[in-house]
């Protein structure tokens, strides 16, 4: 497999999955990503983000898709394993780099755009970093400060159609909603933006 696509697969699928499901962690009060992924909801979301990088990575490098769900699902089987020991806080650390253009978080969004493909699941893992991000500094309920960060962590325009998405999802965790009104959110806006599939 070329070179890049493994660069790509390691922080598009694999860190980008961590990372996600470390930031709904911490938002559900978990400490650990064992804990977290054992959430249905937030298993169910992670792996929804995770497969959003895998159409993109199947249709930009000719990779099977089996091949790379397979990879997934090893994935997320490893985050329930309790006796690693990994935490929200050390997975989720650093969102200044994990929000970079080219990182795991807003990079899998932009490889996701780039083929066609909408990355609503991967826009709210990143509206959970950007109210993390906030939060620390309590300024998760301030929209412009949530508009300029995303423009600073991300270089994203605030009008761009990925940060609109990012901030409508960053809007839902300030607040507070619950886990299954995310997921809703999520796939109302998935369909929207797929349209019916016949």
């Amino acid at each position: 497999s070329p070179f890049r696509c493994q660069l790509e697969k390691k922080l598009y699928l694999h860190n980008m999955g961590h990372a996600g499901c470390a930031y709904l962690g911490t938002y559900l009060g978990k400490t650990y990503i064992y804990e977290s992924i054992s959430i249905h909801g937030v298993e169910l979301l992670t792996r929804a983000a995770m497969a959003e990088s895998i159409a993109a990575l199947s249709k930009k490098y000719q990779v099977p898709a089996q091949e790379l769900m397979d990879h997934r699902d090893d994935l997320v089987y490893r985050f329930h394993n309790k006796a690693l020991g990994d935490s929200c806080a050390r997975v989720g650390a650093d969102i200044p780099r994990k929000m970079a253009p080219e990182d795991r978080l807003i990079g899998a969004a932009r490889l996701c755009q780039s083929q066609g493909i909408p990355p609503v699941y991967i826009a709210l893992n990143a509206g959970a970093a950007l109210y993390h991000y906030l939060n620390d500094g309590k300024s998760a309920q301030d929209e412009a400060a949530a508009r300029q960060a995303l423009r600073e962590l991300s270089g994203l325009n605030p009008e761009d159609e990925l940060a609109l998405l990012i901030l409508r999802f960053h809007r839902l965790f300030a607040q507070g909603a619950p886990l299954d009104e995310l997921i809703r959110f999520a796939r109302e806006e998935k369909h929207r933006l797929v349209g019916p599939v016949v």
